[in-house]
């Protein structure tokens, strides 16, 4: 199994997956992306999502669906972002799979919107 790294994240692809991904050779930059709204985003400036403790890194069936589509040229949805308000990095919101998996294929884009800054953790919930 090979290991990959972006943006100081190590990640290993699951075997099944990584047979199909070597066969794939990047005729383009970026997905498809059918989103007139989506920009393509270089992966280098995005910072890599990490996941909490206890969550699965990667599903091989969602894996699966995605590299379908990066295979066929279908479209596929723009991964979700937000700006830090104190770092101005941007981050991963949604899209952990499709993120991974372009970063592995060798992509140097990813099709992307931007939406407003939100953490959980800094949130006040009712009593």
């Amino acid at each position: 199994m090979q290991r990959y790294t972006h943006d100081e994240i190590w990640f290993e692809i699951p075997r099944e997956i990584e047979s199909r991904l070597a066969r794939l050779l990047p005729a383009q930059i970026k997905y498809v992306c059918n989103d007139a709204e989506a920009t393509a985003v270089p992966l280098r400036k995005l910072t890599s999502p990490k996941r909490d403790s206890g969550v699965k890194w990667f599903d091989v069936e969602r894996m699966s669906c995605i590299l379908d589509g990066l295979e066929s040229g279908s479209a596929l949805p723009p991964i979700e972002l937000h700006r830090h308000p104190n770092t101005k990095r941007l981050l991963v919101r949604d899209g952990f799979h499709r993120y991974y998996l372009s970063t592995a294929a060798g992509l140097s884009d990813i099709p992307c919107r931007e939406y407003p800054y939100f953490d959980i953790r800094e949130t006040q919930l009712p009593n």
